[in-house]
């Protein structure tokens, strides 16, 4: 009877003081983390003295704290940290493309039950790739670019080197590529909508047509060198959106395409010259046309798509409405010239004073309601 007594209060007092969440979290943060990365280059050859940076996400840390490091002459290097969920880090090196990633914290697989007496979290071990700077070129760079939705169900030419539609859409002017917004009634969450369910890309000429490519999305040059020419290009390319995640993502941040256009043939058929390039990130609503980056190389028949960041022959958005802008001034100019011809300058000044002090109607109508 002592004895049960006995089991009896000890088992009411580990209940009375069990661990409360707040202090199950205390430990959680102080739980050690070890995050070891191996980098090499695209050849495999480990990359001697890569700065890393790397961060042992913690709630209770504010703000992160952020150890960096080099790697050794074998492309390793280590962190030990007190770690919450996950880590982040960074890897660059001059005359590399950098690259960054994440990697989620979880408990020993041979000893998960010992996790709170040891706190000591199952190493993380990655190999990384990094991405020589080959031979970054100049071209038509296009970098978040974002247009109004034109109609739908039908198809509407696109300029890939001025990212822009053909009129009365937009200013392009070259003929690359007919996209046609198809919509469907679709379901979304439980319920029905129309929404923009396919993406069909077609191309005018012969050989022209798209490769669906896997992206490096760890690495800051997400596409390849070159477009591989060996891989047949599809002629129309169809993308269909994605409904369980989003329902405006056609080409999410895993794949990329590249695309060969302006193709031409000898009397024969044969393929004597085309342009080559990529769109990465694309994505599309009812009021909204956007790519992430798109670049189309100027050179005919060179594939490679290694675009630099820092030179592109594109108009900025910046340029777009300066230029608008300007239209906009030399239309205004046009038309005041043409009324100083006509209407002798006295008549003219008052129109113009009319004009700015709010008067209502032309400047025509102003300058004769003024002489009467």
């Amino acid at each position: 009877m002592r004895m049960f007594v006995a089991c009896l209060s000890l088992s009411v007092a580990v209940v009375l003081y069990a661990e409360t969440p707040y202090e199950r979290n205390e430990r959680y943060q102080g739980a050690q983390a070890t995050l070891q990365l191996t980098v090499r280059d695209d050849r495999g050859e480990p990359v001697e003295d890569a700065r890393v940076e790397a961060s042992f996400w913690n709630p209770f840390q504010n703000p992160t704290r952020v150890q960096i490091g080099h790697t050794d002459d074998a492309g390793t290097v280590s962190f030990t940290g007190e770690g919450y969920s996950d880590t982040h880090y960074y890897v660059g090196k001059d005359g590399y493309y950098g690259s960054r990633g994440r990697a989620v914290l979880e408990k020993p697989d041979k000893d998960p039950e010992h996790f709170w007496e040891r706190l000591r979290w199952e190493p993380v071990i990655r190999d990384i790739t990094l991405k020589k700077k080959r031979n970054p070129i100049e071209g038509f760079l296009h970098i978040g670019i974002e247009l109004k939705t034109p109609a739908l169900n039908r198809p509407v030419w696109f300029d890939l080197e001025a990212f822009d539609w053909l009129p009365p859409y937009g200013e392009g002017v070259h003929r690359d590529v007919a996209i046609t917004l198809q919509t469907a009634r679709v379901q979304i969450r439980g319920y029905e909508a129309d929404r923009i369910a396919k993406a069909c890309f077609a191309f005018p000429n012969p050989h022209d047509g798209a490769q669906r490519c896997d992206a490096d999305i760890q690495s800051y040059h997400e596409v390849g060198y070159h477009v591989n020419t060996a891989k047949p290009f599809v002629n129309p390319m169809i993308l269909e959106a994605d409904f369980t995640r989003s329902h405006d993502k056609f080409l999410p941040y895993t794949s990329y395409l590249t695309f060969r256009v302006r193709s031409k043939c000898d009397e024969n058929g044969n393929l004597v010259s085309a342009q080559y390039g990529f769109m990465y990130r694309f994505s599309v609503t009812e009021e909204c046309f956007t790519a992430s980056l798109l670049f189309l190389n100027p050179t005919p028949n060179d594939t490679n798509i290694e675009y630099d960041l820092k030179r592109s022959l594109a108009k900025s958005d910046a340029d777009r409405k300066w230029e608008a802008r300007q239209k906009c001034l030399e239309k205004r100019f046009e038309e005041e010239r043409k009324m100083l011809e006509e209407m002798g300058v006295e008549n003219f000044i008052r129109a113009i004073r009319a004009k700015r002090s709010g008067a209502s109607g032309t400047p025509k109508q102003e300058a004769k309601g003024a002489a009467e």
